[in-house]
C-alpha cells in the first residue's frame, strides 16, 4: 500500500489552533486525511513547517492522484482563512543522492526518505522518516571596499530623493524575500521607482490630442469616453519601457550584464516581468526567476549606486 504526504511551509506567524502533533481533518476516498506536524519535538499549532497524509492507496499513481486534490483543497482551504502556504512549487530542492539516503538509513537503522517540499508519494511500510538537507551560501564582504566607498559618499554628504528612496528600500527588502517570485519582483520594483518618463516630442502630442478631441466629441458611452481619454493622456509621455531603457543608457552606458547591453538586459528584464506578472505565454520557471536574480541584484545595485560612486571597479563579494 502507498501513502502521500504534502509538505508545506505555513506562514509566520499564523498557526493552526491543534494541541496535537497529529490530527485527522478530512477523509479521502474513505481514507484519513492527517495534518501532522512536520517539526521535530513542536506541536501543530507551534510547528512553522506541516505536512498532510493519507495512506492506503493500492498503488503511487493513485496516492499521488489523491494528493493532488488534497494538495489543491488545502490552497483554496488555507486561502479562505488568509492563511499563507507554501507548497514548494517554487522553491529551490535541496536533498540526498540516493547514496547519501542509503548511508543514512543504515545509521539509523531504518528506511529514510529526503523531506519533499510539496507531494510526494511512498510506501507505506515501513514507516520513514524524512531527511532535511539545506545548503547556505553567505557573503563576505570587503571591509577595505567598505570604508572606501563610506569615505567617498561622506565627503559630497549625498541624499536621495523620494523615487531614489523608495528604490533602495525594494532592493533592500528582495534580500529578506525567501521565494523568487518576490525577489524578482521587488528588484524590478526598485527599478521602476527610478523611471521618470520624459514627455514626447510635440508632433506626438499634438496627434495624441487630436485623438483626445475625438474621442471628446464622439457620441460614445461616457464611461468608456473618460477611460480611453486617460489612456491616451498618459500615452503623450514615454512608456515605462521607453524611460527605462533611456535612464539605464545615462546610468549604466556599455555595461554588459548576462553577456548583454545593459539597456537590452533591461528590456529582457521588463519582458520577463510581464510574463510572470501576467501569466503570459510561457510562464517563467522558477530557475529561470532564480538566475535571473542572480545577475538583476547587480544590475539594480549599479543603477543605485553608480551616480553616487561612479562606475562599479573591481569590487569582490566572497562566498562562504
Amino acid at each position: 500500500m502507498f501513502t502521500f504526504r504534502i509538505r508545506f511551509d505555513i506562514s509566520s506567524p499564523d498557526s493552526i489552533n491543534i494541541d496535537s502533533d497529529r490530527e485527522e481533518v478530512a477523509r479521502i476516498s474513505g481514507q484519513p486525511v492527517e495534518l501532522v506536524s512536520s517539526v521535530e519535538a513542536k506541536l501543530i499549532h507551534q510547528a512553522e513547517r506541516l505536512s498532510i497524509r493519507a495512506a492506503g492507496f493500492e498503488s503511487e499513481r493513485v496516492a499521488l492522484e489523491s494528493g493532488s486534490v488534497v494538495m489543491t483543497a488545502a490552497q483554496i482551504a488555507l486561502a479562505r482563512q488568509c492563511v499563507g502556504a507554501d507548497f514548494g512549487s517554487r522553491a529551490p530542492e535541496s536533498k540526498l543522492t540516493e547514496h547519501g539516503l542509503d548511508a543514512v538509513s543504515a545509521s539509523e537503522g531504518r528506511r529514510c526518505l529526503n523531506d519533499r517540499h510539496g507531494l510526494c508519494a511512498f510506501e507505506s511500510e515501513p514507516p520513514p522518516r524524512f531527511i532535511r538537507f539545506n545548503a547556505k551560501l553567505g557573503r563576505r564582504i570587503d571591509p577595505a571596499i567598505l570604508s572606501r566607498n563610506l569615505g567617498a559618499l561622506l565627503k559630497d554628504s549625498p541624499s536621495l530623493d523620494a523615487g531614489e528612496s523608495v528604490a533602495f528600500e525594494l532592493f533592500n527588502s528582495s534580500f529578506f524575500e525567501r521565494g523568487p517570485d518576490g525577489r524578482f519582483m521587488l528588484l524590478m520594483m526598485a527599478i521602476e521607482a527610478l523611471i521618470r518618463p520624459a514627455d514626447r516630442e510635440s508632433q506626438s502630442v499634438r496627434v495624441i490630442e487630436s485623438f483626445i478631441a475625438q474621442v471628446r466629441s464622439s457620441d460614445i458611452p461616457s464611461s468608456d469616453k473618460q477611460s480611453i481619454m486617460g489612456s491616451l493622456s498618459y500615452m503623450k509621455q514615454e512608456s515605462i519601457g521607453q524611460a527605462g531603457r533611456r535612464m539605464v543608457q545615462e546610468r549604466l552606458g556599455g555595461n554588459k550584464y548576462s553577456g548583454k547591453a545593459a539597456a537590452k538586459y533591461f528590456t529582457d528584464c521588463y519582458s520577463l516581468r510581464s510574463r510572470l506578472v501576467h501569466g503570459h505565454d510561457p510562464f517563467p520557471q522558477a530557475d529561470e526567476i532564480r538566475q535571473a536574480c542572480a545577475t538583476l541584484e547587480v544590475f539594480v545595485s549599479d543603477l543605485l549606486t553608480t551616480p553616487f560612486l561612479g562606475p562599479r571597479l573591481s569590487e569582490r563579494m566572497h562566498k562562504k
